[in-house]
């Protein structure tokens, strides 16, 4: 056996190393694929090493029953977990979006478990002293995307009383519980209404955070100043889970010690799925790419093997001739093969273990995203792993197999010297390109396989390039869904108002604003998958849009109707009562149904699943769903409703609300904005809305862009690779065809510009192929990534690339024939 091996694999130290490169990449991709759809596995059980809080809870200070809850809960056996208390400055329990604005980071008092976190620059988080403080890693990253060094900035913090506080950065530490989801996005009034912040942490030492209480004390009186006092609780969780942390505060809410208390939750859960939008895209991609890399494996694969029989005939033919039996030889390929995947699979796991030494010491978000392994990584990992390399052995002792079939005593198949009848004379300035087309025919398999395995890579190039221009131009008026010229903001006076109106529009409705005054950042939409066996709900961060006046003017309607408006009366009543239209992340990722609709009626059980459900605080409130629309807000985590308005009067509104609005003509904008100016009336145009959000979702992006880079430069190192492998192989398949060339006199030159036209042929046949196969899969493909967008169209801004695509790869090749037809050929 050992014998048959050496024989057949002799002198191959550069191919074996090819193989193995392409199989460790392919191995990665794989490793990549999991590592992304195990994110939160992978971060829960980072922060779980770490010895660090997972849940943090803040109260009022007065409103210390939590504590009392807590321990009651524990010792119930309903969650095993640990916590460490300190103060927090200024927080603001159920702080809104105009909070991000005054005070983009608040502080947490330092606690031992702090020291914990990875220090990436600066000086020890337990050593802070006065107004310094640490600041996690993404927040100084934005300060130097603005140009400014974190270390020794000074930052302007307003707090209570609209006090200002000055610190100084002296620490940058990684928080990953909050690192991941932050970016430092534009947060001005233009946007406040469609976008949910977060807001940025820093470590100050606690009693710093004391020191500025009791000057508040000292200058309101501990009346006013008492009510301000915000503390926190530091939550360790044990054998963490999701569900566990989303008990805990359902239970919380729902006890009568805790269900009127000030208390906010920020769990680690929330901070997980709250990029759910940008993480399912990017497991879309990275399933995508994969698909190409190992398919594209299998192709270079094939080709090499296809290379290596050929080669190997006359061996072949001996060691049959001499008694070996073919089972022997079936046994040595697959040695080879075995060995070589021994080899790249080795080669992934010393990688592994480097990569992870690196990431103890740097903190770099795109290789921890990449390659963070957690334990249910590796679980999934290793099975897959296995078919993998089933599926390459069987696909090789196919072509062994197949290869037996064949007569081995040719040492050239009949085809290869087929020729057919001259219908007309070649004149030698084609003579290259006719030698490279005959090529084709001569060989229609093999051609055809190296067009598919280059087409492939192609299209996987071109889908991402597609990708990523949707998500840079992602807010159009289409996906935005709400469509408006301008937005006026509160405090217009009514005749001030009414000369506008009666001037430049008609179509106008007011912005429900209470919002503000009820948490918007503590508004989660709620799932419920409970059934009778288990409770189970997951929770988003959601936002109500509440328009006095019609939908219809400002929303499209995809399914069902809008819905009719609520009275214009105020009060809890008119809340229960809203009825709303939401996008389709929620009819997907919730599973909601038309209330009213024909499927509902004909399917009585999913009645309850009609329903936008919001939990605010120890409430849960349901409101019947409408109709369809189309909305990215808030990452389509969002419910529009309208309300009856009041008779339009100086009694009823002798300031105006925030008004949203549609001008008589388009052309009247700069003669509008005119009048707005000279009256002194804030407003934001429309398209500045689109711009700021887009930049926001620029900066969410740009890590995935990053991603995305990496993973295009992985396939365009496969697509040389694949190029290489069908290049050697047909090298091999041409081999008697050359020394025949060569007896008759054909110069070298000529079979060299045969060789390249037919490359060239094969690229130009696979460019084509990749195009016409976009047109065919790419409704499919942007429809499922539709669905993880949350949206029925896409943008399809680039869309020009197909033609132009076309164009220059025809005119590249015909530039490549004009070059070789202007060469003088000798005669033969």
């Amino acid at each position: 056996m050992k014998l048959v091996y050496k024989t057949l694999h002799q002198k191959q130290a550069f191919l074996h190393a090819m193989l193995i490169l392409l199989l460790f990449l392919s191995l990665l991709s794989l490793q990549i694929t999991f590592t992304v759809f195990t994110k939160g596995q992978n971060m829960a059980e980072r922060i779980d090493k770490m010895d660090v809080a997972t849940t943090n809870i803040f109260y009022k200070e007065y409103d210390d029953e939590i504590k009392d809850f807590l321990q009651e809960y524990k010792e119930d056996g309903n969650l095993d977990f640990t916590y460490e208390e300190s103060l927090v400055w200024p927080y603001g329990v159920f702080s809104t979006s105009w909070m991000q604005e005054t005070s983009p980071i608040y502080l947490e008092g330092f606690v031992k478990s702090d020291a914990h976190y990875p220090l990436l620059e600066g000086k020890p988080l337990k050593d802070l002293k006065g107004h310094e403080i640490g600041v996690m890693e993404s927040y100084a990253r934005s300060l130097r995307k603005q140009g400014i060094e974190p270390l020794g900035h000074e930052i302007e913090i307003t707090g209570s009383f609209q006090e200002k506080e000055k610190f100084t950065i002296t620490s940058v530490f990684d928080y990953p519980n909050y690192d991941d989801g932050y970016a430092n996005q534009k947060n001005s009034k233009a946007i406040q209404d469609y976008q949910i912040t977060r807001r940025a942490v820093g470590i100050v030492n606690e009693k710093t955070i004391e020191q500025i209480n009791g000057h508040y004390v000292k200058t309101y009186g501990l009346e006013k100043a008492a009510g301000l006092y915000e503390r926190i609780l530091k939550l360790k969780i044990k054998d963490y889970s999701a569900q566990k942390e989303y008990a805990l505060r359902s239970d919380a809410y729902n006890d009568d010690r805790t269900s009127s208390a000030q208390i906010d939750f920020r769990l680690l859960a929330d901070e997980i799925d709250g990029n759910h939008v940008q993480d399912g895209i990017f497991q879309f991609v990275s399933l995508s790419v994969t698909f190409c890399l190992v398919v594209s494996c299998l192709f270079v694969l094939f080709a090499f093997m296809k290379r290596k029989l050929i080669e190997d005939r006359e061996k072949l033919h001996i060691l049959i001739a001499n008694g070996i039996m073919k089972k022997n030889i079936q046994k040595a390929y697959g040695m080879e093969y075995g060995q070589l995947f021994a080899a790249a699979l080795g080669l992934l796991i010393v990688f592994d273990i480097v990569l992870q030494l690196v990431l103890a010491h740097q903190q770099n978000y795109v290789l921890r995203l990449l390659f963070s392994l957690s334990t249910k990584t590796v679980l999934y990992l290793l099975p897959v792993t296995i078919l993998f390399f089933i599926g390459l052995l069987a696909l090789m002792l196919w072509q062994v197999h197949a290869c037996f079939q064949a007569n081995l005593s040719h040492a050239m198949k009949a085809k290869d010297v087929h020729i057919t009848k001259r219908t007309h004379r070649i004149r030698y300035r084609w003579q290259s390109l006719h030698m490279a087309w005959r090529e084709v025919l001569t060989h229609p398999f093999s051609s055809m396989r190296n067009i598919l395995s280059l087409a492939i890579i192609f299209l996987t190039i071109l889908l991402l390039f597609m990708t990523q221009s949707i998500l840079w131009h992602l807010y159009t008026p289409a996906t935005f869904g709400l469509q408006f010229d301008y937005q006026l903001y509160k405090g217009i006076a009514y005749d001030d108002f009414m000369e506008l109106k009666k001037e430049y529009f008609d179509v106008f409705a007011f912005m429900d604003e209470t919002k503000r005054f009820t948490s918007i950042d503590k508004e989660f939409m709620v799932y419920d998958k409970s059934t009778r066996d288990s409770v189970e709900f997951h929770y988003y961060p959601g936002m109500r849009i509440t328009l006095t006046g019609s939908l219809k003017h400002f929303l499209p309607v995809k399914e069902g109707v809008y819905p009719p408006p609520v009275g214009a009366e105020g009060g809890e009543t008119l809340m229960e009562k809203m009825r709303t239209m939401v996008p389709r992340r929620i009819q997907h990722d919730f599973h909601r149904y038309i209330m009213y609709s024909d499927y509902v009626k004909k399917h009585p059980e999913v009645a309850n699943d009609t329903y936008a459900e919001f939990s605010q605080g120890w409430r849960v409130n349901g409101y019947p769903i409408y109709g369809f629309t189309e909305s990215i807000v808030n990452q389509g985590y969002v419910a529009f409703a309208s309300r009856n308005m009041s008779p339009l009067d100086r009694e009823h509104y002798p300031q105006m609300p925030k008004t949203i609005l549609k001008l008589k003509g388009s052309s009247q904008k700069q003669v509008f904005e005119a009048a707005l100016k000279e009256k002194g009336i804030a407003y934001d145009s429309y398209d500045t809305v689109l711009h700021i959000l887009q930049e926001n979702n620029n900066d969410l992006s740009l890590k995935l862009r990053y991603v995305m880079i990496s993973v295009a430069m992985m396939g365009s190192f496969v697509l040389l690779l694949t190029l290489y492998a069908n290049v050697r192989a047909d090298e091999a398949m041409q081999k008697m065809s050359n020394i025949c060339y060569a007896h008759i006199g054909m110069q070298k030159k000529i079979r060299l510009q045969r060789d390249i036209l037919y490359q060239g042929m094969i690229i130009v046949a696979a460019m084509i192929l990749a195009i016409l196969l976009y047109g065919i899969l790419q409704y499919p493909y942007f429809q499922v990534l539709g669905v993880y967008l949350g949206l029925y169209e896409l943008p399809s801004g680039a869309i020009w690339i197909l033609p132009v695509c076309l164009v220059i790869v025809v005119l590249l090749y015909l530039l490549l024939i004009v070059i070789t037809r202007k060469r003088k050929h000798p005669n033969i």
